[in-house]
């Protein structure tokens, strides 16, 4: 028997900064199925790339009762326009390919879901399409990783049925997660972490620190070093000035190298 309906601010109020983020999502049939997934559960804003057209028939035959949502739903380029404005982002995957630190189980999630709403954060939930999964540079984005847990004889898991599961969780716990920890330290804004990675990358271009032939190799594990913590503002902007300082300095002493001159040009 179901229990007296929450009152609207707990089943929506802190729901308003989970963002479902789908990456390179390939059925319209799925995406019809996260949105009915995601009325159930309450919350409504989406991000998603790929081939798929929310406008597709398919994604309103299966939304059923939850085509409204459509109008939250947003189609981006790439995985950065998905992550991009997100203060944390959680990957959903079997595969943990760093010892990092950064691997959570599901019982966790709601309580640090919470925290991160508590302080008003931006969390976002991604999942890769069911052929692939999420692959490292995916990953790299990811402050925390997370395994749904199957039976080891079959691991597969389809897509809606994942960010189902994962919604669920959260909504079950509902404003119980929310309130844990409502002190989380003051952070920089994730679009001045995404502009010091930036810089950053530039810079170990120019000094030769990364492999020419698969930059990617130590990138993506540098990549979660910087986005598993919460820098201020100070912070970051001090590592910014010492990366333009040691930058300028070794310019104007000669030191050019073929990426600097072809992709950053000197001042």
């Amino acid at each position: 028997m179901s229990g007296p309906a929450p009152a609207a601010e707990e089943s929506t109020g802190w729901k308003n900064g989970v963002w479902v983020l789908l990456n390179n999502i390939e059925g319209p049939v799925n995406l019809g199925f996260i949105s009915r997934a995601m009325a159930n559960t309450g919350f409504a804003q989406l991000r998603f790339c790929g081939p798929v057209s929310a406008d597709d028939p398919d994604v309103l035959r299966y939304a059923v009762h939850s085509g409204h949502l459509r109008e939250n739903f947003t189609r981006v380029e790439d995985i950065g326009g998905l992550c991009r404005a997100m203060d944390v982002v959680i990957g959903m995957s079997p595969r943990q390919p760093w010892s990092d630190g950064c691997d959570i189980t599901l019982d966790q999630l709601p309580a640090l879901v919470g925290q991160y709403a508590a302080a008003h954060k931006r969390v976002g939930l991604l999942f890769g399409n069911e052929a692939h999964g999420l692959d490292n540079a995916a990953l790299s984005h990811c402050r925390y990783r997370l395994a749904l847990p199957t039976d080891s004889g079959y691991t597969s898991m389809n897509l809606a049925q994942a960010v189902l599961i994962v919604l669920w969780e959260l909504h079950r716990h509902g404003a119980s997660g929310v309130g844990i920890d409502p002190s989380m330290p003051a952070a920089a804004p994730a679009s001045m972490r995404e502009q010091f990675l930036e810089k950053l990358r530039q810079y170990l271009e120019l000094i030769d620190y990364l492999d020419p032939q698969n930059p990617d190799h130590l990138w993506q594990e540098l990549a979660i070093m910087i986005r598993k913590r919460d820098w201020s503002e100070r912070e970051l902007t001090l590592l910014m000035g010492l990366i333009h300082t040691s930058r300028k300095r070794l310019l104007s002493a000669g030191h050019k190298t073929t990426t600097e001159n072809s992709r950053h040009p000197a001042p």
